[in-house]
């Protein structure tokens, strides 16, 4: 957790990097040998940006980002009901049947704002139903595993400042920071889709005799986040050239990671891909073209 809380590389190389750390006052240097985990260390900043002029134009974007999904009617009602839908035609959990994938999605639904009203407050839990602090655990697991990071203002959002800020500062301080109210702001208009990856990530995890509790192999974790990030658009997944290219364009990645995630689990299991698709997209989009379209004259 402190390497991602105050990860900033100070030297880099071709067979190492060499980052600093503040332990006990002290500034202490550490050589990083695995470029894998140097990765995933910087995939939780956002890249920064020293023209100012681009910095900007980034900043506008991230604003256009946030208010599509937070204020756009459009948006706020359509995308759930689809994200639903996709979550059911792209989950690996394929022996689910539809009714166990609606209670799945009801009960996540319904427990993700308790996590996110007591999160710090665990004395609070247990004063919750049950079937809400099952819930409650899940969602930690999908939160402490980076999930957030695959939502659509996800690469807005600096994890490594937010996680330092949750140490040094009150919830009274973190609500007063002006710095903050962004990031809580992304948050509220996304419980509902984490709650939708959330409840794939149970579903997948219970299959594979997992509980949050716990500890995961690193094969176990890499199945799990794919399994999360995938069931509906991955909009964080992007080499470095998109992710450039999404600092200054809403969504740019969203428009290639729909049709891989869709791709990669039509090849899981074709057979499945289509009934699941044709019951719960093609057919209702007949169904609501027949009774809403209006004809010109």
């Amino acid at each position: 957790d402190a390497l991602v809380q105050f990860f900033s590389p100070t030297m880099e190389t071709k067979d190492d990097v060499t980052f600093t750390m503040v332990e006990e006052g002290k500034i202490v240097m550490y050589v990083l040998k695995s470029r894998n985990l140097y990765k995933a260390l910087h995939g939780a900043t956002p890249d920064e940006i020293e023209n100012v002029f681009l910095r900007a134009i980034a900043f506008h974007t991230k604003l256009w980002r946030l208010s599509t999904v937070a204020w756009r009617m459009s948006f706020g009602l359509a995308n759930p009901q689809r994200d639903i839908r996709v979550a059911w035609l792209q989950s690996r959990a394929k022996d689910r049947s539809a009714a166990e994938f609606a209670t799945d999605m009801i009960g996540m639904m319904a427990s993700a704002p308790f996590y996110y009203a007591l999160r710090g407050r665990p004395e609070l839990h247990d004063k919750l139903p049950k079937w809400v602090f099952r819930n409650l655990e899940w969602l930690d697991m999908f939160v402490r595993m980076g999930g957030e990071i695959a939502q659509p203002v996800g690469a807005d959002i600096n994890y490594a400042r937010r996680a330092a800020s949750r140490i040094v500062q009150s919830q009274a301080q973190r609500l007063m920071d002006p710095r903050n109210w962004l990031d809580m702001l992304a948050t509220v208009v996304q419980i509902p889709e984490g709650a939708i990856r959330t409840q794939e990530l149970k579903a997948v995890a219970t299959r594979m005799g997992i509980k949050p509790e716990h500890d995961l192999t690193a094969d176990q974790a890499i199945a799990l986040k794919e399994a999360f990030s995938e069931v509906t658009v991955n909009f964080r997944r992007g080499g470095h050239m998109a992710r450039q290219a999404n600092r200054y364009s809403p969504f740019f990645t969203a428009r290639i990671n729909g049709f891989v995630d869709m791709r990669r689990a039509y090849k899981r299991d074709p057979v499945s891909f289509f009934l699941r698709g044709f019951t719960t997209i093609t057919l209702p989009s007949i169904a609501a073209h027949l009774m809403l379209d209006d004809e010109e004259w």
